[in-house]
């Protein structure tokens, strides 16, 4: 099932907070700085669903993405920039005529 994925993600978690503690009590800032982010485990174990939960995956993405994390809000902007064109893409069934259109163009010659 689903939930399957959140238990190892939250130990791994749990494990991140513990060692950005540490850390931070001994005032190691720059290896602070190279731990994940937690934002970033959070969005890969989302991304991980079936398909068949999309809409908790979109869900999830607006829930996430209310707080100012910049790695989130980055990559919900290119996920939904992604599904925007795809929607585009399904809202009509004009079809242009090419032919037509390039008759009414100017065609440039070569100088």
């Amino acid at each position: 099932m689903w939930v399957s994925k959140f238990k190892p993600r939250n130990g791994e978690l749990e494990r991140l907070a513990r060692q950005q503690a540490e850390l931070a009590s001994e005032h190691k800032w720059t290896e602070m700085k190279k731990l994940q982010p937690e934002d970033q485990l959070i969005l890969k174990t989302w991304n991980e669903l079936p398909i068949t939960y999309h809409t908790m995956q979109h869900v999830s993405f607006a829930v996430l993405t209310m707080f100012g994390f910049t790695y989130a809000c980055e990559q919900s902007f290119s996920h939904l920039k992604k599904i925007n064109a795809c929607m585009k893409l399904n809202l009509t069934t004009y079809e242009p005529d090419y032919k037509a259109i390039s008759k009414t163009m100017q065609h440039q010659k070569s100088h």
